[in-house]
């Protein structure tokens, strides 16, 4: 599991510990005819309205929903661990093959200048 997968899961095992809230807000606004209205002249109705409400709310009685959201945490923990050491793992691994290529190097000059100091001088 990535990285971003366990956060989000997180989030949403998190979430589920708090109950769910709906909010609705509407207006309405219409000309009345002078026929219909109550004045007997042409006006403007204007109904304003809001509904608040819980969708959902589980009690955590017996804490099931903390300990999955702390299964959650602990994955997203993990996996960020994981990360960490994979890219941890990475880097030691190219500082080792830097320094191998680099004694590589070095070796092959010493070789190269041991091989000149052992040959005999030409005239």
């Amino acid at each position: 599991m990535n990285v971003e997968k366990a956060r989000a899961l997180y989030g949403i095992q998190r979430a589920e510990l708090l109950p769910s809230v709906s909010a609705v807000g509407m207006m309405n606004k219409g000309l009345v005819p002078a026929d219909l209205s109550t004045t007997g002249q042409t006006m403007i109705a204007e109904q304003y309205g809001v509904n608040l409400g819980i969708i959902s709310w589980e009690i955590d009685f017996f804490g099931r929903i903390r300990s999955l959201k702390d299964q959650a945490l602990e994955e997203y923990l993990a996996t960020d661990q994981a990360r960490r050491s994979a890219q941890i793992t990475l880097v030691s691994t190219v500082a080792n093959a830097y320094l191998t290529l680099a004694a590589d190097r070095e070796n092959l000059k010493l070789v190269a200048f041991t091989l000149e100091t052992q040959e005999p001088p030409t005239n």
